[in-house]
């Protein structure tokens, strides 16, 4: 019952980000004194101002923390894919970045999938470099990408030392 509450939710919100772009004209602000501006470009403007980019970023990667300590897939990881997909969506549809940025992401997080599997490290220092890569490319500044995902790394790095050391929490995959 769970699993398929979090398989709607998931599959609902995938909806509504891909088909954002068909945005309704009704929604437009075209009157007298008004901006122009429609819901849609307001909402794209929103999700790449400098302010909302390192709290979608830290939304995602504590999704994924939290996701680490949980044994299957859940509510925290949904939340952290869909501020990635945000993140991703409000880039490629503003301009800034094109859907080969995304790709890379997806090639780092695949690559870091394999790294738990495969033994070695270089596989996983590369899905790493991937995933950071796609995030500066996707940027328009990238001091302030800099800055966003330092703080995005810093607040998920406290986060799993609170869920080790406070809440005596193991990672899903690890063997203790």
């Amino acid at each position: 019952m769970y699993r398929r509450l979090e398989a709607t939710i998931f599959s609902i919100s995938v909806i509504l980000v891909l088909s954002f772009p068909f945005h309704v004209s009704a929604l437009s602000n075209n009157h007298e004194g008004a901006s122009g501006q429609t819901f849609f470009q307001t909402f794209i403007d929103f999700l790449i101002h400098p302010i909302v980019i390192p709290i979608l970023l830290t939304i995602g990667f504590l999704g994924l923390v939290v996701e680490l300590f949980t044994p299957r897939i859940g509510f925290a990881g949904i939340i952290g894919v869909s501020a990635f997909l945000l993140y991703f969506y409000a880039h490629i549809v503003s301009g800034l970045a094109g859907i080969g940025t995304f790709f890379l992401f997806a090639i780092g997080i695949v690559l870091i999938l394999l790294e738990l599997v495969l033994p070695g490290g270089i596989i996983g220092v590369f899905g790493f470099a991937a995933i950071v890569a796609s995030f500066f490319l996707s940027g328009e500044n990238f001091v302030h990408i800099g800055i966003s995902l330092l703080i995005a790394f810093s607040i998920s790095i406290l986060a799993c030392v609170v869920m080790i050391k406070v809440f005596d929490k193991n990672m899903k995959f690890s063997k203790g």
